[in-house]
């Protein structure tokens, strides 16, 4: 035992020296004393020896701990030193790289990182070990610092991932213009800002879809309801899909609407569907009732056209044709009599049925007796050409007078078997029997119609030569001559002596014509000339001059003895008209295009898939249409063919076409009943969104028609045109409501009194602010505007005043302090002060002294350390001193200094010493310097 005490190891001693010689002889690399440099470093009391071990143990693992655990302040402020150094590549200690990277993940500071990543760039070279430190230290300053100085573009694009923050990636598209990332970011922020609005993209056609379903409560016809309610089903679960997109309560609210409109729209149907139901069975009783009428007419046409038109050749075809449609006419009858057997139009197709079969019945026998009737009608055609041709050879009539009353007896006897004589027999047997019975009155007139013409040429021809218009008298001589040649041998005697008159005076004047003509004929020969060689300005008026030199010449008479002046007149004219033979030849061509061309039209037409959709088809059939019209001229006869093959083409296509226009007529038309309803609606807001919703299905609808189409969107647009503007006034006069009151809130505002106290001011802006609440958003911004520059304005009096209130604070302040007593014991005969310049703190620091640890001098350095104002360099170590005391503080507390504080401090510790005088000259410059230290 007194052994052990003599030779104690030194490590142990009592004396820090003795253990701080021993830590000099320990080495770290022996296990046993390795164990004594890890005892003295985190147990032994004295800081001395702790950081001597430490050192002597020299782990960076070790001096981390210490930084983590020491509650002494030297040791653990110079192990955090130590750990820094290390980890910045200064000082003797050392550490692997991965166990830095462990370090910083697990264990360093966030203002460590900063520093550590600041100084050395390269640890931002692991992708993954830079996101870690990033999201540790946490701050978007320290990460726009790394994103725009230091990071490369992989981790730039690791890290713009992460940003959410639509401000943050502004800031950084604006400071990164021109490098790489910056694409990268834009993109970022355009899907960021997609995101955003795709629930408002998908709120909005929810509430569309919504609308629409609300919508068919106003509708009546059930099945209509009912095909619509499917496809807006349909929409609004194929919206639901993306539901996820919305917040819950947006989703519950949705869902609710559904609900609720679609509780509603069940009551509604389950409510109008009897009288629905009932209106359709009269609809349906209606149009049956229709449809027996329009078979009736049918088939009572059909009947007649069987018996009228096709009595003598109808076929077993034609007959089953015929009585198909009675048979169809039969079914409809038996409809309609198990829907009502009381409707007045059964009576009538009744009769009419019993008629239509009993004519059927008998259509076999009439037949018979028709065709024995065309006989004997063929019979009397045959007698009347007889007639005709004995008229030239002089046949005698009682054979036809015998022939023709066995005919007309037959006739008679035929026709009345006939319930009903076809108009085409009657007519032929009339107009045979005419033939027969007024033949010879017809020669007899036409031979005395003869004469008398014959009479007024002679008579016309003399007046002409007496007028001296000896040309028309030598033509219409020459019609005369006709005349008279086919007069009997009575009538030409008759008027003979008159007439061999005129022809000898007709034969004078033919001589003379001889002679006048001699000189004429050489001029029109050159004048033909003369046009063959003019140059070719019009085809027309080319035409119009050889027809008029042709009408020259042969008003000239013929003269045979002169061949050689005809053929050099000829001549003249074939030259004068080959230019226009040729211009004819080219508008034959053109003419022979055109038919090719609208040939290619008709085989087009032929070709058209009339299975298309409607609308392609209307397409095609307008633009063949088009180009039909617009093809060039072609021969009459040709076009009348073309004509009627083009329009056989184009039939089953423009039936479609029509049937498809009729039914969008139909849908048009209704549409324009619901906006003609809505323009008279008194809820103009949701009317405009109906109207906007029935302008949206005009367009899916197709064309209705020429004739319908421009009619209809006049009456549409008329419709909505009236809404709009109801609606137009209905919100300028709204507008002009809220200008008034936001005229009147601007009043208000300009008469707020920005010098009342707080409460009185705050109650008239929130007054304002209630009242522009129902404002339109740009108006209530206006409003706010205007109340936020009352607000500046207000703040800027206030900080005015507080500034000088302030001053005279510190003015004040500071003459007090000037003339304070320097004692305790001339308290009495301090200077008075004015608490309410001073105010409540100060007034209270000068009344109620208190107890200051710290001594006047080192407030008064304190003071101007935390203020920024120099110290004498006398007070140099004390003001080092004072701003250790602060960190210290400021690190292990968390407490800052305030200047205000060190100031109250020192005035409580109450009257002035004269040797502390030149102390209150440096405070009174602080105060001087920075009053604000009083507010």
């Amino acid at each position: 035992m007194i052994f052990s005490r003599l030779f104690a190891p030194s490590h142990t001693s009592q004396n820090p020296e003795k253990r701080l010689e021993a830590i000099k002889n320990l080495s770290p690399e022996k296990p046993s004393e390795k164990t004594i440099l890890h005892e003295l470093a985190f147990n032994d009391d004295n800081a001395e020896v702790s950081l001597a071990a430490l050192s002597k143990l020299n782990s960076f693992v070790l001096w981390l701990k210490m930084s983590q655990i020491s509650k002494n302040e030297r040791i653990q402020r110079t192990a955090q030193r130590k750990v820094e150094a290390c980890l910045q590549g200064k000082g003797e200690l050392t550490i692997s790289e991965g166990d830095k990277v462990a370090f910083l993940k697990e264990s360093a500071s966030a203002e460590l990182i900063q520093q550590l990543v600041i100084s050395e760039p390269q640890l931002l070279d692991n992708t993954e070990l830079a996101m870690v430190l990033i999201e540790k230290v946490a701050k978007p300053s320290f990460f726009q610092t790394v994103f725009l100085q230091h990071a490369s573009l992989p981790l730039q694009q690791t890290m713009l991932a992460t940003i959410d923050d639509v401000a943050m990636l502004q800031k950084l598209e604006k400071k990164t213009k021109g490098q790489e990332i910056n694409p990268s970011i834009s993109a970022r922020l355009s899907a960021l800002k997609e995101a955003a609005e795709k629930p408002l993209l998908l709120m909005r056609d929810i509430t569309l879809c919504l609308s629409k379903f609300n919508a068919l409560l106003d509708k009546s016809d059930i099945e209509d309801i009912e095909q619509r309610k499917l496809a807006l089903e349909a929409e609004y679960n194929a919206l639901m899909d993306n539901a996820q997109l919305l917040k819950s309560d947006d989703k519950q609210e949705v869902e609710a609407k559904y609900t609720r409109i679609k509780q509603s729209l069940e009551r509604y149907l389950a409510r109008i569907r009897p009288q629905w139901e009932a209106e359709q069975a009269e609809k349906e009783i209606a149009n049956i009732e229709a449809l027996l009428k329009e078979q009736i007419n049918h088939a009572t046409s059909q009947v007649n056209w069987l018996y009228h038109q096709r009595l003598c050749e109808a076929t077993l075809a034609d007959v089953a044709v015929v009585n198909e449609a009675v048979r169809g006419l039969e079914a409809t009858y038996a409809h309609l009599e198990d829907l009502s057997s009381d409707s007045s139009s059964l009576i009538k197709a009744t009769n009419v049925l019993q008629q239509l079969n009993k004519k059927l019945e008998g259509f076999s026998m009439q037949q018979q007796y028709a065709q024995k009737l065309v006989v004997v009608v063929t019979q009397a055609e045959s007698l009347a050409d007889e007639i005709d041709a004995a008229k030239k050879s002089e046949s005698t009539e009682e054979t036809v007078e015998h022939n023709f009353s066995d005919l007309k007896t037959k006739y008679q006897e035929l026709a009345g078997e006939l319930t009903s004589l076809p108009r085409d027999l009657s007519e032929r047997w009339k107009s045979a029997s005419q033939r027969i019975n007024k033949q010879r009155l017809a020669e007899k007139s036409e031979q005395e119609n003869q004469l008398r013409q014959c009479r007024k040429q002679i008579n016309t021809v003399e007046n002409l030569i007496t007028q001296g218009r000896f040309r028309g008298a030598m033509a219409k001589f020459s019609k005369l001559a006709k005349l008279y040649e086919g007069l009997d041998k009575s009538q030409q005697d008759s008027i003979g002596k008159r007439f061999d008159n005129l022809a000898q005076e007709i034969e004078r004047l033919e001589g003379w014509q001889s002679y006048i003509a001699a000189p004429r004929q050489p001029a029109l020969i050159e004048e033909a000339k003369a046009l063959a060689d003019a140059p070719l300005d019009d085809i027309k008026t080319r035409t119009e001059a050889i027809r008029y030199l042709r009408q020259q010449w042969l008003s000239l008479g013929k003269q045979a003895s002169e061949p050689t002046l005809q053929a050099q007149f000829d001549d003249a004219l074939e030259q004068a008209f080959t230019p226009c033979r040729e211009y004819y030849a080219k508008m034959d061509a053109k003419r022979e295009e055109a038919k090719q061309f609208r040939q290619s039209l008709v085989l087009e037409a032929q070709s058209i898939d009339v299975n298309q959709p409607e609308a392609a088809l209307a397409k095609t059939v307008d633009r063949l249409s088009k180009a039909w019209h617009q093809a060039g001229q072609v021969e009459k006869q040709d076009y009348e063919t073309l004509r009627t093959s083009w329009k056989a083409a184009l039939t089953p296509a423009q039936e479609k076409i029509q049937a498809w226009n009729f039914a969008n007529k139909q849908e048009k038309q209704s549409l324009v009943d619901e906006a003609q309803v809505l323009a008279e609606a008194e809820d103009l807001s949701g009317a405009a969104d109906k109207a906007q919703a029935l302008q949206k299905q005009w367009k899916d609808i197709g064309h209705a028609g020429k004739r319908d189409e421009s009619r209809l969107w006049r009456v549409f647009k008329q419709a909505n045109d009236t809404l709009f503007e109801r609606l137009k006034e209905q919100r300028k006069a709204k507008s002009h409501e809220f200008d008034q009151r936001a005229e009147t809130l601007n009043a208000k505002i300009d008469a707020l009194d920005i010098n009342s106290d707080d409460l009185t001011f705050m109650r008239s802006v929130d007054e304002i602010e209630g009242l522009a609440k129902d404002l339109p958003a740009p108006l209530k911004a206006k409003v706010i505007k205007r109340i936020a520059g009352v607000q500046r304005q207000r703040g800027a009096v206030k900080d005015k005043q507080l500034q000088q209130q302030v001053e005279a604070r510190a003015t004040h302040l500071v003459d007090y302090l000037q003339h304070y007593a320097n004692s305790e014991s001339n308290v009495a005969s301090a200077p008075a002060y004015d608490a309410s310049v001073l105010g409540k703190r100060w007034a209270s620091a000068i009344e109620q002294r208190h107890r200051v640890e710290k001594s006047r001098q080192w407030l008064t350095v304190a003071l101007e350390a935390v203020t920024d104002m120099p110290s004498p360099a006398a007070d140099s170590s004390m003001r080092t001193d004072v701003q250790l005391s602060m960190m210290t503080a400021k690190l292990e507390q968390g407490e800052t200094i305030d200047a205000s504080d060190l100031l109250e401090d020192w005035i409580a510790i109450g009257a002035v010493e004269n040797h502390e005088q030149p102390l209150l000259t440096r405070v009174i410059k602080v105060i001087e310097a920075q009053p604000e230290l009083l507010n």
